[in-house]
């Protein structure tokens, strides 16, 4: 049994720390560049959406998106994606972030 719990501990680690890594590198990146692109489906409005009159998103996912980069000392790009491209978007490497807030 313990050496099962051993190999089980070592396998969940070897697994996350490439994870662990990648995502330092995308923080590092994302400062580096200072830029924090945000891959965003306006569709949905109070959520995520672009105002009909100034064309600039806003919502919540917006507010939450400006406030990370704010944080993190960069600013904020907006990309525009859907649901059925988001993915790609990420793996392709268009976003380093996607938002959207669920009701819980």
């Amino acid at each position: 049994m313990h050496r099962r719990s051993c190999f089980s501990a070592l396998l969940l680690i070897s697994l996350l720390l490439p994870l662990q890594a990648m995502a330092q590198g995308r923080l590092e990146r994302i400062v580096e560049r200072g830029t924090l692109r945000v891959c965003i489906w306006p569709d949905y409005y109070g959520i995520s959406f672009r105002n009909p009159k100034t064309g600039r998103p806003s919502g919540i996912d917006i507010d939450n998106a400006n406030d990370l980069a704010r944080r993190l000392g960069v600013r904020t790009q907006f990309v525009n994606s859907s649901f059925a491209t988001l993915i790609d978007d990420l793996e392709s490497d268009r976003c380093d972030i996607a938002t959207r807030v669920r009701q819980l």
